[in-house]
């Protein structure tokens, strides 16, 4: 029997790896027509359409540059996306498409880690779960968190340090802190899983790490890190410590609720309240391609709402797996723990973080390579009694997940999307470039960057929401009403009522309009496609009395 080929075996090897990156595309491929554009998913467009905000530049008033959108949100993506956006009109395909491929890059990058560190029955496991995990999949290819960057930034800077480690070249160690460096830049939060991978370098590889640790080791790093992350540190010079000042509170009382967080995270479940609505459509929907009917049908027999159960699964994986692995993959698993604890930690104690799961997911991908490398060492024959029983969990683990997404896709197909994830917001924009000229004020939360986004720019539009919210009555402040209910042709563009972001925000408008003697006239109603009334567009008439 001819023996095969190193073509071959090469084939074999990345096999797994190609296998993983094909469900992720795909499933991306499926979502990312379905949903609306979030506001924060494209708040990094901002200095591209409306490049006005010095106070979060450096440079003179004149001459500036602008580097962060918000004090702890760099501009790095609005970079990346600079000739995406100079070369093809905004879309929904330019914009969620980069984030996937940054998601597949994360992937590889997870697969070589964990291939150098545990073998190729783990890498191959790790990286098809990651790949069909509903929530790296969801928060990767929507991507309002942002995350996409952070994950390949961590894993590509990581990756690269192995690589120093083993070849001892220092052109890797400078690609891989600066790497970290633009992490940081891109948002601050970068910090949480960096700092659990330091401080779990030290602890469990002290020797290796001290002995590695020399001056012009250290120097080079420390030059790399201040490259990449140089706009976040000039700004914060500029700026007095903004990032740290604004962003730096600190909380005990909020750990159950996200320590559930995290469990829904792993699970996959956590995003159905936030993208799938609360009601239930308002016209019937009628699938128009095989793969929609099939999703129903799968949806329909298969039951609601699954849960991936990947929480148990991980749990049940550490402790016997601590027992059953080498003493090389132990240490690893011991690495990966103290890294998320110390990440985690820090998402528990800062105020108004780790609740959601664009913050919880910044742990990712350490649970899927913490389960694959105990379930790697009984798949890979180590343990020959356990090795079909092991793989007939992790196929059950990725059928589950796919279940995960299909309840999501099914979801979004049969009622649609929650207000702020509306593809609503796609005839709004619509309705607003077949008026040119026309100025719109925006009274809420939620599609203010994303009618920017969509009309590229090219919308006359103004922004009322935070005056509104912050003030308590008319009292208070009338918002400069006023001024503008003397121009004429202003329309204001709301939630329908029942669909506001900030409760009775509308109801403001009309207290303050009726204290001046104006009341509101509905011009349009804009529907999503499942004809659920999302949008109105008005204008003010002066009462006559």
């Amino acid at each position: 029997m001819p023996l095969p080929s190193a073509r071959s075996k090469r084939v074999q090897v990345l096999l797994p790896l190609v296998l993983a990156c094909a469900v992720f595309l795909t499933l991306a491929i499926l979502l990312i027509p379905l949903p609306g554009i979030q506001n924060d998913e494209v708040i990094f467009a901002n200095p591209l359409y409306q490049p006005s905000v010095p106070f979060l530049s450096i440079g003179s008033h004149r001459h500036y540059v602008q580097v962060m959108i918000i004090s702890y949100l760099g501009a790095l993506k609005t970079l990346l996306y600079l000739p995406l956006l100079r070369l093809f009109h905004p879309s929904v395909w330019v914009l969620r498409l980069p984030p996937v491929f940054l998601c597949i890059g994360a992937i590889a990058l997870t697969w070589l880690y964990t291939r150098r560190v545990a073998g190729l029955a783990a890498a191959a496991i790790a990286a098809v779960l990651l790949a069909a995990d509903p929530a790296f999949l969801l928060t990767g290819t929507l991507d309002w968190g942002p995350v996409a960057l952070q994950h390949f930034l961590l894993m590509a800077g990581w990756v690269s340090l192995l690589r120093w480690f083993d070849s001892g070249r220092e052109m890797w160690l400078a690609v891989a802190f600066f790497a970290w460096g633009l992490g940081l830049w891109d948002k601050a939060l970068f910090i949480w899983p960096l700092s659990g991978l330091v401080i779990a370098a030290l602890c469990v590889y002290p020797r290796q790490v001290l002995a590695r640790v020399r001056a012009r080791a250290a120097g080079i790093a420390l030059a790399a890190l201040f490259m990449g992350a140089f706009p976040l540190i000039a700004y914060n010079v500029t700026h007095r410590g903004a990032t740290v000042d604004q962003n730096s509170h600190f909380v005990l009382d909020e750990t159950a609720l996200k320590v559930n967080a995290l469990r829904e995270t792993l699970d996959g479940v956590i995003l159905f309240d936030m993208l799938v609505p609360n009601t239930a459509s308002a016209a019937p929907f009628t699938p128009s391609s095989a793969w929609q009917r099939g999703s129903l049908w799968l949806t329909h027999k298969a039951g609601d709402r699954h849960r991936t159960g990947f929480e148990w699964w991980l749990l049940a994986a550490i402790v016997p797996g601590l027992l059953i692995v080498s003493r090389r993959e132990r240490r690893q698993m011991l690495f990966l723990l103290v890294a998320m604890a110390v990440a985690f930690l820090q998402m528990l104690i800062t105020k108004g973080a780790g609740a959601s799961a664009h913050h919880e997911i910044l742990l990712w991908p350490f649970p899927a390579i913490l389960f694959a490398i105990p379930f790697g060492a009984l798949a890979g024959g180590r343990f020959r009694a356990l090795r079909w029983g092991s793989l007939a969990i992790v196929g059950g683990l990725f059928a589950q997940e796919l279940l995960t997404v299909n309840q999501y896709v099914a979801g979004f197909l049969a009622n649609g999307f929650s207000p702020t994830w509306s593809d609503a917001i796609y005839p709004l924009a619509r309705t607003v470039q077949a008026r040119p000229g026309t100025r719109f004020e925006i009274v809420d939360w939620g599609y203010l960057n994303s009618l920017v986004f969509l009309t590229a720019g090219k919308v006359n539009v103004d922004n009322l929401s935070e005056c509104l919210v912050k003030s308590a009555s008319p009292a208070d402040s009338d918002c400069g009403f006023a001024a503008l209910a003397r121009v004429p042709g202003i329309q204001w563009i709301q939630y329908t009522p029942v669909n506001e972001a900030f409760p009775q925000v509308d109801e403001h408008l009309e207290r303050i309009a009726g204290a001046g003697g104006y009341r509101e006239v509905i011009d349009q109603v804009v529907t999503d496609s499942h004809a659920r009334p999302i949008f109105q567009v008005f204008h003010f008439e002066k009462q006559i009395y």
